[in-house]
């Protein structure tokens, strides 16, 4: 974070903190090395001073104050503050710039940033002293966090620790540090820990355990160990509202008891209601009642109205409340749509929230009440509103801080954009549908087929509906066409329904309805353009040499909680399928594998990471996250978009139906 020369520099500033009468301290040295902190800095005032030459009457110097409103936070989570001033003209004998402290900031490093690199000089750590010039509580361990940082000497970096601690003894946080930097010293052997746990152990003797030093001893097992096991139980005796948000967070993942996980995230989100870690609590305790309805359906429910009656920001811009007005809309929907109303009446507003009720949402809504006579003129307002805000550029797709529902890129920003402009014609298509207006229903469906990739077989299915009195034949064609892109056996049924008088004169040769839609699956796909994935293990695999094996390619994002939700289902038809032949990858679509290489327990599961190639969003039109892909014999046979409870389901029928011989085959 602050630029350190490798080389002596000639020191160009004079540093003076004031305190009351005003004491300065002048640093005379000719030379000025690497990581020395000699340089000190008292109370509330800071004074930059900079030689003048003749030539810099109209170049002020511009100064870079580097300084933080900080407390003692383990590891020093938060990030500095930067604060940079234009210094003055001081009686033309030097460049002057003051810099008044708040009493709750100290400052770290300074530097003068519009000067060549011969005449710069570089930002320097240096101690914070009282006016006894003592060194202040934190003031080493501020300095050494910040070498740290930099990438200093370990040794250096444990120098100022250990006078941390000398002087101030119940600075936990450096202990934290101090345990870690000698565990990495020694190798992270189990040598090494072993004298870790001693060294911790004698602490514990000599402090009876106290509460500050247990919690600095779990996040020691959590950040240099890898243990939140061991965390846990650390802290396991030490009540949620005196727990550090970092312990806080453990005690959510670890402890299995579902009452006291909801106990933990309550008191998360009343003591740090803004912190990410509270997001994503909120996040995932959300989703795992969603993707698990059998077991949470009404907890679900109860839980997301909770979310919401909350009101609070940070659950909101991070798409948590989006999040859950979806799932509480589709439960009460499929009880009453009537019921289901209330989730609905702010988007009638012309200053609704678009934070929450985003294009997607906008989407689900419109092709829900599709289906409904009774609310078909509202889900042919609601589309038409998401037509026309996504022409007038007023939605952005853009990520939030915690969650991300598309894929980072321009090219996966225009798929989206067209693909949800699709969704808006195919809700309005069905709407006339549901109304009896096949002719309205078609202009519309036909505009929609054109735009839309992840509704694709819906849409050619209500089309299908459209002909049905008017066009047998092709009534049946798109039927089964749809029926090819993606197995349902709602639409089985009702091609079996419709069509039972005139469905054996539909087939040739005792050819089975079934081995023809499979027929019309291969005859449809579309080519799989070329892919080379990179595993974690920096193994390269083309998707050319595959052959006939069954390629499924799950499209995720570090930064998507949702596509992280299904690797445990995701795990499960691995090991279900790929003794028959089916390959598996979670490929990134960030194309970048640090996030999986530096989480090795996150990530612990035995299909394939990897990342690909450059083009792959474009040549493969990943929209939402995950999306799905199924490849065989060179060609896309299947693809499932974005989050729905039957989402591994649907994959798993997909792949069934590729992997299950015709009737040909078993009649040998």
């Amino acid at each position: 974070m602050f630029h350190h020369t490798q080389k002596p520099v000639l020191l160009l500033l004079t540093v003076l903190f004031c305190f009351s009468g005003c004491i300065a301290l002048d640093v005379q040295e000719s030379e000025v090395t690497q990581y020395r902190s000699d340089h000190t800095a008292i109370n509330d005032t800071f004074n930059v001073v900079y030689p003048m030459t003749s030539k810099d009457f109209d170049n002020p110097p511009i100064a870079k104050i580097v300084f933080n409103f900080w407390e003692p936070q383990f590891f020093e989570n938060g990030e500095p503050y930067f604060k940079t001033i234009t210094l003055k003209n001081y009686q033309h004998s030097y460049w002057l710039g003051k810099i008044v402290v708040p009493s709750d900031a100290k400052i770290l490093s300074y530097s003068i940033i519009n000067r060549t690199d011969s005449e710069k000089k570089t930002s320097k750590n240096f101690l914070v002293l009282n006016n006894q010039k003592v060194p202040v509580p934190t003031a080493h361990y501020r300095l050494a966090t910040a070498l740290h940082r930099n990438n200093a000497p370990v040794d250096t970096v444990l120098y100022h620790i250990e006078q941390e601690l000398k002087l101030y003894p119940n600075n936990f946080d450096a202990y934290i540090l101090y345990w870690t930097l000698i565990y990495e010293k020694n190798g992270k052997t189990p040598e090494a820990l072993a004298e870790l746990e001693n060294q911790i152990a004698i602490a514990r003797r000599n402090r009876r355990d106290n509460a500050d030093l247990l919690q600095a001893i779990s996040l020691t097992y959590i950040h240099a160990i890898g243990d939140r096991r061991k965390a846990y139980e650390i802290v396991r005796d030490i009540p949620d509202t005196y727990l550090h948000k970092l312990n806080l967070h453990n005690r959510f993942l670890v402890e299995p008891n579902e009452e006291l996980r909801e106990m933990a995230l309550m008191t998360m989100t009343e003591k740090f209601p803004s912190s990410k870690l509270t997001v994503k609590m909120n996040l995932s305790l959300l989703l795992k009642y969603i993707s698990n309805p059998n077991a949470y359906r009404e907890r679900s429910a109860i839980f997301a109205q909770n979310i919401l009656n909350q009101r609070l920001s940070s659950l909101r811009t991070s798409k948590v409340n989006t999040y859950a007005v979806r799932h509480l809309f589709d439960y009460y929907a499929k009880i009453n749509l009537k019921k289901a109303l209330p989730y609905v009446q702010d988007i009638l507003r012309i200053d609704y929230d678009r934070a929450v009720y985003d294009a997607i949402t906008l989407a689900g809504f419109a092709e829900r009440f599709a289906a409904s006579q009774e609310y078909s003129g509202l889900a042919i307002d609601i589309a038409n509103k998401l037509i026309q805000n996504l022409d007038l550029g007023n939605f952005s797709l853009a990520a939030s801080q915690v969650e991300r529902e598309i894929p980072e890129s321009s090219d996966a920003f225009k798929i989206v954009k067209d693909d949800l402009t699709g969704r808006a014609y195919y809700a309005i298509g069905y709407s006339y549908l549901t109304i009896g207006d096949m002719q309205s229903a078609l202009d519309n469906l036909f505009q929609a087929k054109g735009l839309c990739i992840s509704k694709e077989p819906e849409i050619l299915f209500a089309i299908a509906k459209c002909y049905e009195l008017s066009d047998r034949d092709k009534a049946f064609s798109y039927a089964i066409e749809s029926q090819a892109l993606k197995p349902n056996q709602e639409k089985l049924n009702w091609i079996k329904t419709t069509f039972k008088k005139s469905l054996s004169k539909r087939l040739k040769n005792k050819q089975t309805l079934e081995s023809k839609i499979n027929n019309l699956k291969l005859k449809l796909g579309k080519t799989a353009p070329s892919l080379t994935l990179t595993t974690v293990l920096d193994e390269q695999v083309h998707s050319m040499t595959s052959g006939d094996k069954i390629n499924v390619y799950y499209f995720w994002s570090p930064d998507s909680e949702v596509s992280k939700m299904f690797f445990n289902k995701l795990q499960l038809l691995y090991a279900k399928y790929r003794a028959r032949g089916v390959n598996f990858y979670a490929v990134t679509v960030q194309n970048d594998l640090k996030p999986i290489k530096d989480h090795p327990r996150e990530y612990a599961y035995s299909f394939p990471f990897a990342k690909g190639n450059s083009s792959m969003i474009r040549d493969y039109n990943i929209s939402y996250l995950p999306t799905t892909i199924i490849v065989k014999n060179g060609k896309i046979l299947f693809r499932e978009e974005s989050f729905m409870n039957n989402y591994i389901e649907n994959i798993e029928v997909a792949i069934q139906s590729l992997i299950r011989p015709s009737s040909r085959q078993i009649r040998r």
